[in-house]
């Protein structure tokens, strides 16, 4: 699409379904944002618990995510007047967020991990856990966000294909990201703990001094 939707002089079926499904993901993702405005603590500790990220980064990443999800959003809803490359680039990100949060609600269910997806609550008010029919949901919409890209410029034939790139796409985040924990429990891990050593031999010293002292 390099052009605005609209400018079409006849819509097909496809680009219909494309801009409903535009509209209905944008939708989603402003009200996803604003409900993590009103609470961005408790969306820093969502993030946090999902142990992937350094405790440094989780509270400027829960803001980069907020305004990801607004600007995503925005741009989806208006998308019938927005420039193609603009559109493509909204979509892309739009995909790549769900890619993402599949990609950590699958690393903590194999973890076997029963934490908050950090998507906002349930009907009874309760923080929504994570599943593997929230990680699948994910997927698809991904797929579907993709679709939407791929088969008004060339068919449906490309359904397929546009599957078999986010079901690869998602495969290499679940396994570049727990090799990462990996390397990082290993290597990161063992510095934290030797540098923590340290801090308690220094902490330490300074009464075994006085202690001699004291027996001298």
């Amino acid at each position: 699409m390099t052009t605005y939707l609209l400018s079409s002089p006849k819509l097909s079926l496809s680009h219909i379904l494309s801009l409903v499904l535009q509209l209905v993901v944008g939708t989603v993702f402003l009200l996803a944002a604003a409900r993590k405005v009103s609470s961005p603590r408790r969306f820093t500790r969502a993030i946090t618990d999902y142990r992937i990220f350094p405790l440094a980064v989780v509270e400027a990443l829960t803001w980069l995510i907020i305004l990801a999800e607004f600007s995503t959003g925005f741009i989806l809803i208006v998308s019938p007047y927005v420039p193609g490359a603009l559109l493509f680039a909204a979509d892309a990100a739009a995909a790549g967020l769900f890619v993402c949060f599949a990609t950590g609600m699958i690393v903590n269910l194999r973890r076997g991990r029963a934490i908050s997806c950090g998507c906002g609550t349930s009907a009874a008010g309760s923080d929504t856990v994570i599943s593997w029919r929230r990680a699948t949901e994910s997927v698809v919409i991904a797929l579907a966000i993709l679709a939407s890209v791929c088969v008004p410029q060339f068919g449906p034939a490309r359904i397929g294909s546009s599957g078999i790139v986010v079901a690869v796409v998602t495969f290499f985040c679940v396994t570049l990201t727990q090799l990462y924990l990996a390397v990082r429990r290993s290597g990161l891990g063992r510095m934290d703990q030797k540098i923590l050593v340290e801090r308690v031999k220094r902490m330490r010293r300074p009464k075994e001094v006085v202690m001699n002292l004291e027996i001298s």
